[in-house]
């Protein structure tokens, strides 16, 4: 119930971000790759997920 914001300190990955609907399911995901010292904004109840896409230890 409130917005997020992310920094990656270190590492990279993928965010998934499906924006946020009144029905049952989320909507389609979009995918975007972040990496050591992005910045991003998740707004308040849309669904998102990090991936880690490399073998380091991320830090977000």
């Amino acid at each position: 119930s409130c917005e997020e914001v992310f920094v990656v300190l270190k590492g990279s990955g993928t965010l998934y971000l499906a924006p946020s609907s009144h029905s049952k399911y989320p909507g389609k995901p979009q995918e975007f790759s972040i990496f050591s010292n992005s910045t991003f904004h998740i707004p308040v109840n849309d669904v998102h997920q990090l991936w880690n896409t490399n073998e380091e230890e991320d830090a977000v």
